[in-house]
C-alpha cells in the first residue's frame, strides 16, 4: 500500500511539474494568435490535459525535451522531476554506502488522503449532474415526428451526420443540452422553446445537432475526468475553460457555414435564448448552447465581422499544429530515460564497459595485491592505457559521483532499473554528473587516477539488488 501512494503522489508531482512548466508557452501562444482559427486555438489547449494523462517516459528523438537535455541548463530545470522520476521507475535501492529511504512520512499520508478526498469529491458532483441532465430526458416527451423532428433531420443533413439522434422536449429542463456520443439525445426546454420563433428554433436546434456532429460530450466528459483527478491545478481549470469557448465558436463555424442560416439570424437567436436560459451550471457538464457574457460577445462580433470562413488549410493547420505540438512539445522526457524504462520492461541487454576487454583479475575470492592477504573481489579488473575510454554498460541513470580526489580512486554509479548498478573505479575525466540520464555505450569517463602500484586499469563492479554479481556473466549476455 505503501508503494502504490508513494507512486501515485510521485505521478501526480511530475505531470503536474511539466504541466506548470508548459502551461506559460501556452498562454503566450494562445495570447499572440487570439485572433487566429479556433480550431488552432483549441489544438493548443489541448495539450495541457493531454500533458496531464500522458505516459511519464515519453520520448521522441526530436522533441524539444531531448534538445534541451543536451545544454548545460538540463540539471537546473530537470532535477527536481528526475529524482522523483527515477524513484518511480526504477526503485528504492541501495547503492552501497548510499541509502535511499522508501518510507513516507505523515505529511505524505495526508497529502494522499487530500487528494483522494479531493478527487473523490469532484467525481461525485460531476456524476451527480449528468443523474440530473439524465433525470431532464427521463422527464421528457420523444420527438418521432412533426415540424422540429423535420427540422432535426434537415440539420443532420446539413452536417452529414450518421448517427440516429433521438430528440426530446422536457417539461422540467429549462435550457437545450446534449448527451450521448454513440446514441446521442437533443434536449430541448418545453416551455422556453415554445417561447422561441421558428427561426431562433432552427438555430438553437443547429447549434446542438454541430455538437452532435463534433461529438464534443465525449471530449467534455473526457476533460472532466481529468479534471477529477488534477482538480488543484490552476493550469489544468484554466485550460478546461479555453477549450470551452474555442469549442462554442467552432460550432457556430459549423452552422453559419451549413449555409441555413445567416449570421446575423444566429447571433440574434443566441442573444434571445440566452435572455432566457438558468442552466448555466450545467454548462461544462454536458454540450449545449453554451457561453456566457465575455465569451458570448466574442462570439457575436465574430459573427457580425464575418470571421466565418472555415477553410481547408485551417483545418490542416490545426491539425498538423496538432501532431507538432504532441511530438515536439509533449514528451518531456529524454530518450535515455525511455531506454531505462525498456530495461524495464524486455530485461536490459549489456555492453562491454570499454572496447578492448582483458581481465587482469577476476570475480571472487583472490589475493590482495598490496596486503597479500585472501579478500572476496566484488568485480573484475580491465587493464588499460591512461586515458582510454569508460562507456556505460546500459541506459540508467548516475546516482552517485565522485572525481578530482587525488588520494581516493574516482567512481561512477548507474542504475540500470531491474534493481542493476553498475559501477566504475579507477577512472578520471568523469563526464557526467549525478542525476544524469545516459544512453548505452555512452563515454562516461577515462581510466585515470591513483591505482595502489597496480597499473592503470578499470575496477568494474556490477550489483544485482543490492548485491555484487559476475560481470562477466551479464556481459556475455
Amino acid at each position: 500500500m505503501t508503494d502504490l501512494i508513494a507512486s501515485v503522489l510521485d505521478v501526480l508531482y511530475q505531470q503536474s511539474i511539466w504541466a506548470g512548466i508548459l502551461f506559460p508557452a501556452v498562454l503566450l501562444f494562445a495570447y499572440v494568435f487570439r485572433q487566429a482559427y479556433p480550431g488552432i486555438l483549441m489544438a493548443v489547449w489541448l495539450l495541457i490535459p493531454l500533458r496531464l494523462i500522458a505516459p511519464t517516459d515519453l520520448a521522441f528523438e526530436y522533441s524539444l525535451a531531448e534538445w534541451l537535455s543536451k545544454l548545460p541548463l538540463q540539471e537546473v530545470a530537470a532535477a527536481p522531476v528526475a529524482d522523483g522520476m527515477a524513484n518511480h521507475a526504477v526503485g528504492h535501492h541501495s547503492y552501497g554506502e548510499y541509502a535511499v529511504d522508501s518510507k513516507l512520512g505523515a505529511f505524505e499520508y495526508i497529502l494522499f488522503a487530500l487528494w483522494l478526498s479531493g478527487s473523490v469529491f469532484c467525481l461525485g458532483r460531476f456524476l451527480n449532474a449528468r443523474r440530473q441532465l439524465r433525470g431532464f430526458i427521463k422527464d421528457a416527451e420523444w420527438v418521432r415526428s412533426g415540424d422540429d423532428y423535420e427540422m432535426l433531420e434537415q440539420a443532420r443533413a446539413a452536417f452529414g451526420c450518421r448517427r440516429n439522434i433521438k430528440l426530446v422536449i422536457s417539461r422540467s429542463s429549462n435550457s437545450a443540452f446534449t448527451v450521448g456520443t454513440v446514441s446521442p439525445i437533443i434536449c430541448l426546454p418545453g416551455k422556453l422553446w415554445n417561447e422561441l420563433s421558428r427561426s431562433d428554433q432552427q438555430a438553437i436546434l443547429y447549434h446542438e445537432v454541430a455538437h452532435v456532429k463534433a461529438c464534443d460530450d465525449l471530449l467534455l466528459y473526457g476533460l472532466n475526468l481529468i479534471r477529477c483527478v488534477f482538480f488543484f491545478h490552476p493550469a489544468m481549470c484554466y485550460a478546461q475553460a479555453q477549450i470551452s469557448q474555442q469549442r462554442e465558436r467552432l460550432t457556430d463555424i459549423t452552422v453559419i457555414e451549413s449555409g441555413k442560416i445567416k449570421p446575423r439570424q444566429y447571433a440574434k437567436a443566441l442573444l434571445n435564448y440566452i435572455e432566457k436560459s438558468t442552466l448555466k451550471r450545467f454548462e461544462n457538464v454536458a454540450p449545449g448552447v453554451g457561453g456566457q457574457y465575455l465569451l458570448m460577445k466574442i462570439r457575436i462580433e465574430a459573427m457580425m465581422n464575418n470571421r466565418f470562413k472555415q477553410l481547408l488549410w485551417q483545418k490542416v493547420s490545426a491539425l498538423l499544429l496538432m501532431a507538432f505540438m504532441i511530438s515536439i512539445v509533449l514528451p518531456m522526457e529524454t530518450l535515455a530515460k525511455a531506454e531505462l524504462l525498456d530495461n524495464e520492461a524486455a530485461g536490459i541487454q549489456f555492453n562491454k564497459p570499454m572496447e578492448n576487454i582483458r581481465i587482469s583479475s577476476s570475480f571472487g575470492m583472490r589475493k590482495h595485491p598490496i596486503s597479500g592477504k585472501d579478500k572476496f573481489h566484488k568485480g573484475i579488473d580491465l587493464p588499460a592505457a591512461l586515458g582510454s575510454k569508460v562507456f556505460a554498460v546500459a541506459g540508467g541513470r548516475v546516482v552517485k559521483v565522485k572525481c578530482k580526489n587525488l588520494n581516493k580512486p574516482n567512481y561512477v554509479f548507474i542504475d540500470h532499473g531491474q534493481g542493476m548498478v553498475s559501477r566504475y573505479f579507477q577512472i578520471d575525466e568523469v563526464r557526467v554528473r549525478e542525476n544524469d540520464w545516459v544512453k548505452p555505450g555512452q563515454h562516461i569517463a577515462e581510466i585515470g587516477g591513483p591505482h595502489m602500484g597496480t597499473g592503470p586499469h578499470l575496477h568494474f563492479e556490477l550489483y544485482k539488488d543490492d548485491e555484487a554479481v559476475d560481470p562477466l556473466v551479464y556481459l556475455k549476455k
